[in-house]
């Protein structure tokens, strides 16, 4: 009898490979870690922890607290093996949001693992978000990058690195940090100026 091979379908098992990976991927586990004034962030979780991805912070305005509804506005995060390497008491490089929960600025990374289309919609940066004038791109990521560490601030405050060849509005030269405060006010790290009124400075104590 003659031998007749299985015909096989890769197209139809890589189609159901990526299906799948998006049902587990949809599967994780959410926590509300912090929600003042109309600003929450959520930290998100892999289905698989972090085998596949790390957890991410993801932050949303509540456009009408009464109704629930969320606008998302962006996404980051922390390697696990970076805050607990440095012994971190406070994570300065994603977000800060004001003590009256105004405000918040918070840099949004639209490649991070797990992400998903929405993030990368949206250009990578620094970002200041009111609950007055909505979303506002202070700096794309081509001019800073995420830094972690440094010495804990004594208020809210997003501290990033700068990276680009021409200074930022407040002089920085690459590889110098700068600290902006939920209102936008900005400073380099380590470098008093009269115009950093209502920007954390470092915490002095050990």
């Amino acid at each position: 009898m003659r031998y007749t091979p299985r015909r096989r379908y890769p197209g139809r098992t890589i189609l159901f490979l990526v299906l799948l990976a998006g049902v587990f991927a949809s599967c994780g586990r959410t926590t509300v870690i912090q929600q003042h004034g109309a600003y929450i962030v959520e930290l998100k979780e892999h289905a698989f922890g972090r085998l596949i991805c790390q957890p991410r912070e993801e932050f949303s305005f509540l456009g009408q607290v009464s109704t629930g509804s969320k606008q998302y506005l962006g996404t980051c995060g922390t390697p696990g093996y970076v805050t607990e390497s440095l012994h971190m008491r406070a994570d300065h490089s994603c977000y800060a949001v004001a003590s009256d929960g105004s405000s918040m600025v918070y840099f949004h990374n639209p490649e991070f693992c797990g992400a998903g289309e929405i993030a990368r919609r949206k250009r990578g940066g620094v970002y200041l978000h009111t609950a007055k004038d909505g979303d506002r791109l202070l700096y794309d990521d081509s001019q800073v990058s995420q830094a972690w560490g440094g010495r804990p601030l004594d208020g809210p405050a997003l501290r990033v690195a700068w990276t680009s060849a021409t200074p930022s509005k407040t002089g920085a030269h690459r590889g110098q940090l700068i600290v902006i405060s939920p209102s936008g006010e900005e400073m380099i790290e380590g470098k008093a100026s009269s115009s950093s009124a209502g920007v954390p400075t470092v915490d002095k104590q050990p």
